[in-house]
């Protein structure tokens, strides 16, 4: 400074970084527009990192089971619904409010079929965290800021890992008070939905249920345009479906045709993803010409790839197909040599 002149402050390099951090409008060039990174992918055309979106369907449905096959998926980083790669294992975090008495069965379903007895990157939390409610209330409630700030607490206690997903069921326990129709009330229910995935740097994925119609999810448009993804589950034929209704930066995948089916001695089930592009016609014909095959020929000891050409179909798909009609007890496969 010059000799004689007072500064009132010295400007820091700390004090400009402060000034740096607190504007909230980064003004960025075409340049620097285009180099932006891609969009990472963690669940490949279904949901990327710090997405949000919603699972939804009638009761029934089996987006249930959907759900936690996807859980298991990601979780230990494998291909869900025989189609969708998963990036690495993620870590995922449930919270589930309604039907906890059925879980542990429809998880062991899935875990034997995956054959593991533990799922190392997951969380179960037993409690929804609140997406809308007077803050009068706040300090009587489990609200999704409390949940961000245990979840931070327990991140650095070394007791959970960095979170990639938060799954909330369903967004009707979320959500107590708030008016479903309302575009105002959803609005904050959106708010705090995206201030959980900004805080916890993860994906959101809210259960919910079919309107009335059957021709969408219930309540306020508003929370549709705002989301990355949505996908329906609902019932098809003699099937289920899992069908993708928005996909904001890809391309819209094709229906995805599932059965529900008993695995081991549990007493639950677990979905049976049908191969991608197979038709449900064709899957009725199929199992119509497998049925037709061993009883013209009861002699015959067949083998998954023998009765693929014996009905023209591959041997991936008559293995699926039998796999449903022996948990439909409409046949029983057995070894050839069972001494």
């Amino acid at each position: 400074a010059e000799e004689g002149v007072k500064l009132d402050r010295v400007i820091t390099a700390e004090d400009e970084a402060e000034q740096a951090a607190a504007k909230r409008f980064p003004f960025l060039s075409y340049t620097e527009l285009i180099n932006l990174p891609p969009k990472e992918w963690v669940i490949d055309q279904i949901l990327g990192a710090g997405d949000l979106g919603m699972v939804y369907g009638p009761p029934g449905s089996g987006k249930t089971f959907v759900l936690i096959d996807l859980m298991h998926a990601a979780s230990l980083g494998r291909q869900f619904a025989m189609r969708f790669g998963v990036a690495k294992p993620m870590t995922v975090a449930y919270c589930a409010g309604e039907g906890q008495g059925g879980l542990p069965e429809r998880f062991a379903a899935a875990s034997h079929f995956y054959g593991t007895e533990s799922l190392p990157h997951f969380t179960y939390v037993p409690i929804v965290p609140a997406l809308y409610y007077d803050q009068r209330s706040a300090q009587h409630i489990a609200t999704i800021e409390q949940f961000i700030a245990e979840y931070r607490d327990a991140q650095n206690a070394g007791q959970v890992q960095a979170l990639d997903l938060l799954v909330i069921d369903t967004l009707h326990s979320a959500s107590v008070g708030a008016e479903e129709n309302s575009a105002k009330d959803m609005g904050e229910v959106l708010r705090l939905t995206k201030l959980a995935a900004s805080e916890l740097g993860c994906a959101v994925m809210l259960v919910h249920h079919s309107n009335k119609a059957g021709t969408g999810e219930r309540g306020s448009s508003s929370m549709r345009g705002a989301f990355d993804y949505m996908i329906e589950c609902k019932p098809l034929a003699s099937k289920f479906v899992m069908r993708c209704e928005k996909l904001k930066d890809g391309k819209g995948w094709k229906d995805q045709t599932f059965d529900l089916v008993a695995v081991g001695d549990t007493e639950s089930v677990r979905v049976w993803w049908d191969e991608p592009g197979e038709m449900i016609s064709t899957k009725g014909k199929l199992a119509e010409k497998l049925i037709a095959e061993l009883k013209a020929r009861p002699e015959i000891g067949f083998t998954a790839k023998s009765l693929a050409e014996a009905v023209g179909g591959t041997p991936a798909s008559v293995n699926n197909a039998l796999a449903r009609l022996e948990s439909k007890a409409q046949l029983r496969r057995v070894l050839h040599d069972e001494t």
